[in-house]
């Protein structure tokens, strides 16, 4: 078990190390941000999660966060105001259950900066309108999850109040291909990321090395007319941030793989002692003799003699 755990630990250490070199290059954005930040395409993303058929994209204002803050050293997706509506985007390749939390702090930046953009006086005795937030998670990780989730602050509360002093409210739509049909077909980034996703991941199913999987992943949504406007003006960006961020999702998924592996062979061994335990103690109250103990442990557990000794000297 410790060799085979030095294997995985040597392999994980790889995935690492070629995740962070790809990482480190100059290409630290997303494809998925990259897609949303033009404001027309941000709009039709608006329009789709709200149900609305605003058409004049020069009304939506982008919201940009102080990079200076400490909570912004994690940096928020996409988020936009429209209609005195705040609305947060985030992507995750995996599953994140501390969402809430995360957009909690997020969303206090904004407001900390729209105000002060707006130079409202925090101090003064009229009260301030602020824009309703929204809070969207799109989630494209290889785990299964439903079409739509919600996940609450209150949930991370340990001590329970009814109703809860402060909620915050996510929505997580699954954008894997073959979820959320409807609103994949309303939004044309969204359709054209999961689609991009999804190839990627055949082509590196099929053998091929991560770059390779990416461009042939772009070529072939270019070809399809597939976000072939985005991907043809942004095309070796595009290329290095999907390669970014595949192999930090080969890593998360090399990560769960392992973990869960390592948790079965601890349930194995768990149960194992346990069985070594009532044997004894059945042994004892039978009145066996410790030396009769021993070999009976020593054949049916295959267990070498300072082992076996070993498990009597705790358990008898």
């Amino acid at each position: 078990m410790a060799k085979r755990k030095q294997k995985r630990k040597h392999n994980d250490n790889a995935t690492v190390r070629k995740a962070s070199a790809v990482s480190n290059r100059k290409y630290k954005d997303t494809v998925f941000r990259m897609i949303h930040r033009r404001k027309r395409e941000l709009l039709e993303l608006y329009n789709s999660l709200n149900g609305t058929c605003y058409t004049n994209a020069e009304e939506l204002e982008i919201i940009t966060l102080d990079e200076n803050q400490l909570l912004l050293r994690m940096r928020n997706d996409v988020s936009c105001i429209l209609d005195f509506r705040m609305n947060f985007y985030e992507h995750q390749s995996t599953w994140n259950p501390n969402m809430p939390l995360k957009l909690l702090f997020y969303v206090a930046g904004a407001y900390h900066g729209w105000i002060k953009q707006k130079h409202y006086d925090l101090h003064g005795k009229r009260r301030i309108e602020l824009p309703s937030p929204r809070f969207f998670v799109f989630y494209n990780g290889t785990e299964q999850h439903e079409d739509v989730e919600v996940m609450k602050l209150s949930e991370s509360y340990r001590i329970k109040d009814d109703p809860p002093k402060l909620e915050l409210v996510v929505t997580q739509y699954n954008i894997n291909e073959g979820h959320n049909e409807k609103l994949l077909m309303e939004s044309r980034t969204l359709h054209g990321y999961a689609v991009f996703v999804g190839k990627t991941r055949r082509f590196h199913d099929s053998g091929l090395a991560v770059d390779e999987s990416v461009k042939r992943a772009v070529d072939e949504c270019i070809h399809e007319h597939i976000l072939e406007d985005i991907f043809r003006e942004n095309y070796e960006e595009v290329v290095k941030m999907g390669e970014v961020e595949f192999w930090e999702e080969l890593h998360y998924r090399t990560m769960e793989k392992e973990l869960r592996e390592d948790l079965r062979e601890e349930l194995k061994e768990d149960l194992r002692r346990e069985e070594i335990s009532r044997l004894i103690a059945v042994c004892k109250d039978l009145g066996v003799s410790r030396e009769k103990t021993l070999e009976q442990l020593k054949k049916q557990y295959q267990l070498d003699t300072e082992t076996a000794e070993q498990s009597l000297a705790e358990c008898w």
